[in-house]
């Protein structure tokens, strides 16, 4: 594992292009990752209703050696709740706002752990240069990629939006 990027990152990440197996054993994980992280291999496939084998390929998947290494990687960020998703109970909606403004948060933080201030640098020059601006969606994310297109063209870029093969053009 990337030392930058969390185990709980890795998982929401590529959570959309998992298999079904896969993305029932993710749902578990970040579900409660603190109380994964005392999780026998066993008890975790019954959980999420899978085989011990299908535990084992999925921690092959996420490029680790086996259970034992996701649980040290899991238990890394497990009891740091900025490093995870809180979920949202639709019956309390200030419980749930704070929850929504807590992961916002937090997924900023996370992604910005991942870049150096060069790097950052360097994509606003890129960014600056460009005459035209694609944002893609992969999976379920075509509203995150639209948000973009829109605050884009809101600062004066023409961006573009693509979702499964379809073009979009937003102009300003």
């Amino acid at each position: 594992m990337n030392g930058k990027v969390n185990i709980v990152d890795t998982i929401y990440s590529r959570i959309n292009g998992m298999t079904k197996t896969d993305q029932k054993i993710a749902q578990v994980v970040v579900g409660a990752p603190d109380k994964v992280i005392n999780y026998t291999i066993l008890k975790l496939a019954e959980i999420a209703q899978v085989s011990e084998a299908s535990v084992s390929r999925f921690c092959r998947n996420l490029s680790l050696s086996g259970f034992h290494e996701f649980k040290i990687e899991l238990a890394k960020v497990a009891n740091d709740e900025k490093s995870y998703y809180k979920t949202i109970d639709n019956q309390n909606s200030g419980q749930a706002l704070e929850n929504i403004r807590d992961n916002k948060i937090a997924e900023i933080s996370n992604t910005l752990t991942q870049f150096s201030l060069p790097v950052v640098k360097q994509i606003l020059q890129l960014l600056e240069k460009a005459n035209i601006i694609q944002v893609a969606a992969e999976g379920d994310t075509f509203p995150v990629a639209a948000d973009a297109v829109y605050k884009f063209n809101q600062i004066g870029f023409l961006t573009i939006g693509t979702e499964y093969g379809k073009l979009r053009l937003h102009r300003r």
